[in-house]
């Protein structure tokens, strides 16, 4: 009975990670499944699936008057709050839209330096740069912790 127990209370979490729940909701639907199995498994069981990542924006290496306009869907995705159309002029100057350039230090559309490797989430090699999607994640995160300025824009 013990083994059963614990593969409901198991099956009932999983169905819950996979909805987003927060650790205090986890709290609670635990409380109510030692108060009332049943009733807790049966609406563990029943809790709609979690929504889908979104599929990333389709993008190329178009450009147009100084801009990366073929990447402007990816910025607009993970855009923390910045201009598009701004990212879009600062990717043009950095890279021209070449998602394989390179120099000494920083790499990819937004030219991301190698010592922010493992301090973004986005990326975990210098060769993740080289990723449109990442490169673009991972400047978002850079953004929200310098603004433009990262890029020195003045």
């Amino acid at each position: 009975m013990r083994k059963r127990t614990l593969a409901v209370l198991v099956l009932g979490l999983v169905a819950m990670a996979t909805t987003a729940c927060t650790p205090r909701e986890i709290r609670l639907w635990r409380e109510w499944h030692a108060n009332d199995p049943e009733a807790a498994m049966e609406f563990a069981m029943n809790l709609p699936p979690a929504p889908a990542a979104p599929e990333p924006a389709a993008y190329s290496s178009a450009s147009s008057n100084g801009r990366c306009v073929g990447y402007e869907g990816l910025l607009a995705q993970y855009s923390p709050g910045w201009d598009v159309g701004r990212m879009s002029a600062i990717m043009y100057r950095e890279s021209r839209c070449n998602p394989g350039v390179s120099n000494s230090c920083c790499h990819g559309l937004l030219q991301m330096h190698e010592m922010h490797v493992g301090w973004l989430d986005a990326v975990n090699s210098v060769s993740d740069y080289y990723n449109p999607e990442l490169n673009i994640r991972a400047a978002a995160q850079l953004w929200r912790s310098s603004g433009y300025g990262a890029w020195s824009t003045s």
